[in-house]
This record gives C-alpha cells, structure tokens and sequence, in this order.
C-alpha cells in the first residue's frame, strides 16, 4: 500500500492522509492535493507529483507551487504576436555552461488542453560526482525497461531543475533550492513512521482490517 500526507510545515500538522494501493502513481494524488490549496499557499512537491493541469488549477486558485522539473515536458516560449514557439531548455543549458553559470533561470510557458500558464524555470548545476551518480542510476532504471537513456536525459543530470509560478519577489532565485529542501521534512516524517510504527509488518488481508490497523499506529 501507499500512504500521502500533506503536512504544514509552519505547524507540523498533518493536513489530510490517504491511504492508496501501491501500485497507484503519486501524480494520481494531485488532484486531490490541489482541493487543500488556499490562496498565497505554497506547496512543496516531489517529481513523481508533476502534472501540467494541477500547477495551472493552483495558479488559478491564487496559491503557489515549487516542483522539480520533468524536462520532457515541452516549454515554450511567447513571441511579440502572441504566438508560442518551442523553447530549447537543453540548448540554453549548453549556452549557460560555455558561459561558466551554475544557476539560471528562464520565464517561459507551459500549455496544455488549450490552457497555458507562464513560470519561472530555475536549472542548478550538479557537483560532476552527483551527476555522475544520476547518470548511473538512469542506465540502471532504463535497463530495468530494456531501453536505453537518450543523450538528452543523461545530459540534464548536471542539473537540477524547478519550476515555480511564485514571482522574484515572493521567492527570489537563490532561495529555491533551500525552500525545496524542506520538503524533506515529510520524507523525516515517513522514516519515524517505518522505524518507530511498525507500519512495514503489518496483519491479516482484509482491506478494513489493514487501513485500522494503520490509522491506529498512526
């Protein structure tokens, strides 16, 4: 089974937690997620939780995200007319790097379903050791699926990527990695749950018999 919880940080309380089968993606979550969102709210979220529609229904909503950035997904950006064009997030990296910058950022659009959503695209480069070691885990990964990464993918592991509608102001550059980092608070949270709870032995297979059991460790 898979647990989400949504947690303020500025509390420490525990805003909703759903117990969900395992093999449900996290990103299924975010729809029910963005229901928690208040206006000037930031929510905090890992990479499995990225979905293009969410981030716009948070910005409608007036809130703020911070996520890690799929680099698959297509950016673009807005020309004078109006119209969009594709934006080479791999290209302007290159061009970065040959300038000798380890952070950047970038105002570009996201769209989808006829929607579109501008945002802030922060890109940090990596130490080569922890590029590397990304670099092995994606080998591994794409072996895992019989395939094998492309040039593109291995090259954005010297970076790390996030996206953000919060503006300068709100969220200057040079804090988003630090704000991200504390979402780790809630992966400290899941270690005392598994270490402290017992929740990885758990009793009988009845499904109401196991989500009691849980909630009451809980």
């Amino acid at each position: 089974l898979k647990i989400q919880l949504m947690l303020d940080y500025n509390s420490g309380q525990y805003e909703k937690i759903v117990i969900q089968p395992g093999k449900s993606p996290d990103q299924s979550y975010m729809k029910e997620a963005v229901n928690f969102v208040c206006k000037d709210e930031l929510i905090i979220y890992d990479l499995g939780y990225f979905d293009t529609n969410c981030m716009m229904d948070i910005a409608h909503k007036g809130g703020y995200f911070l996520s890690r950035f799929n680099h698959r997904t297509g950016l673009y950006s807005k020309k004078e007319d109006g119209t969009f064009e594709k934006f080479d997030l791999e290209t302007e990296l290159k061009k970065a790097s040959k300038r000798g910058q380890t952070r950047c950022e970038f105002k570009v659009w996201l769209c989808k379903d006829g929607r579109e959503l501008e945002v802030r695209l922060i890109a940090e480069r990596v130490p080569d050791e922890v590029a590397n070691t990304r670099r092995r885990k994606a080998k591994k990964t794409a072996k895992k699926k019989g395939r094998n990464p492309t040039k593109k993918h291995l090259y954005m592991q010297n970076w790390s990527l996030y996206v953000t509608n919060a503006d300068e102001d709100k969220l200057p550059t040079q804090a988003i990695s630090i704000v991200y980092k504390l979402r780790w608070y809630i992966e400290i949270v899941f270690k005392s749950w598994k270490s402290y709870h017992g929740l990885d032995h758990v009793r009988g297979e009845r499904e109401e018999r196991i989500e009691c059991f849980i909630y009451g460790r809980l």
